[in-house]
């Protein structure tokens, strides 16, 4: 007479460990984010995310990546990270970061270290110093740009007369 039944608990074995949930693919891929936006949210254990019904004043600071997807007033300083605003994301703040990704609307100074990215959904409005920056036919920027040559630190950098986008007309 056999005691106990296990029903059929031999074949699992006690000693693996269970397997690390690896996140699948959205159910659903909204269309309103770019593709290289999507990629950015994809990295997310690398990357802090702040959602679009997300309201955030003040100072965010840290080490990590961040993707902003709503609405961020203040101050932003990521010096050794990337930081990229999505379709829905409004900022106004002054922005210290590595390199700068604008999908949405900023409001501010902008002092990327490496690079901003000012693709064809965003608005800009005030001023960028960065060493290279790539606008895509169709951002809107309303302020002015100063290229700072190839590094921010200013020691090197070739000092040239800023670029004014756009200019208002008083009087």
């Amino acid at each position: 007479m056999q005691k106990g039944n296990n029903s059929g608990m031999e074949s699992q074995s006690l000693s693996s460990a269970p397997e690390p949930l690896i996140p699948g693919p959205p159910a659903q891929s909204s269309p309103a984010i770019p593709a290289a936006a999507r990629t950015v949210r994809a990295k997310a254990g690398r990357t802090a995310a702040i959602g679009k019904s997300l309201v955030l004043t003040g100072t965010l600071t840290g080490q990590e990546d961040v993707f902003i997807d709503g609405t961020v007033e203040g101050t932003v300083e990521l010096p050794d990270s990337d930081l990229t605003i999505g379709p829905n994301g409004n900022v106004k703040a002054n922005i210290k970061a590595r390199k700068i990704t604008v999908f949405g609307r900023v409001t501010g100074k902008m002092f990327p270290a490496e690079r901003i990215e000012i693709l064809k959904t965003a608005t800009v409005r005030g001023t960028v110093k960065t060493p290279r920056i790539v606008v895509e036919e169709g951002a809107v920027i309303d302020g002015k740009i100063e290229s700072l040559g190839q590094d921010m630190n200013f020691a090197g950098a070739k000092k040239t007369k800023p670029l004014i986008i756009r200019q208002e007309n008083r009087g």
